[in-house]
């Protein structure tokens, strides 16, 4: 099975050598949706904990739709229920190119998850753009592929370096216990353990 999946935009050089992608293949039930959405936060957790929340939701919402169109939500039904006919299957994929995650879903439905001209996203896939640094589809087989790329959250800084409070720091005595050491004190401790150091350092090469 070949699928082209999607590289970072920002991403240059030797390919990045991280993990094994987690591939799941599931019923497309709605028992789908908890499994992999719990697969999502304890891989994000372990890959990039920054996403760890919006992975879960973007691979529950992708699951989610995934079973609406071509599996069978609802009530959970026993297995007796698709002796008769094909069981409906999904794969899910995580995998990490980092500092990226993406969250991909595979279902039997070719239709394109973009709304026609004049209608808006469906409840999941604007769930899932609200979340996501972006996103897309293409065809794979007799379905499609939806795929969602998570990025580590931008740091937002003022400018202004933090400010110190006035006074000095206490250090701690010897033990843990008594008063402060007076700043020449310590430094001249420091002091001594380096020249300590060094004579350790002399007599062994000596030896």
């Amino acid at each position: 099975m070949t699928a082209t999946y999607a590289r970072n935009p920002g991403y240059s050089g030797k390919p990045f050598a991280g993990p094994r992608p987690v591939e799941l293949v599931l019923v497309a039930t709605d028992e789908a949706v908890n499994i992999f959405g719990l697969a999502a936060r304890f891989t994000a957790r372990a890959w990039l904990p920054q996403v760890e929340r919006a992975a879960e939701e973007v691979a529950r919402e992708l699951v989610s739709r995934a079973v609406e169109t071509t599996g069978i939500p609802g009530t959970r039904l026993p297995w007796t229920a698709f002796q008769e006919g094909e069981i409906p299957l999904i794969e899910a994929r995580l995998r990490l190119e980092y500092p990226s995650l993406f969250v991909e879903v595979w279902d039997g439905d070719r239709t394109s998850p973009y709304p026609l001209p004049g209608a808006e996203l469906d409840e999941h896939m604007a769930a899932v753009q609200a979340r996501v640094r972006r996103w897309d589809w293409y065809p794979r087989g007799r379905g499609k592929v939806i795929w969602g790329e998570l990025g580590i959250p931008p740091q937002h800084h003022t400018g202004k370096l933090p400010r110190r409070t006035a006074g000095r720091f206490s250090y701690p005595a010897p033990g843990g216990q008594g008063h402060p050491l007076p700043d020449v004190e310590t430094l001249r401790q420091v002091r001594d353990g380096l020249a300590r150091l060094d004579s350790d350092r002399a007599q062994g090469a000596a030896r």
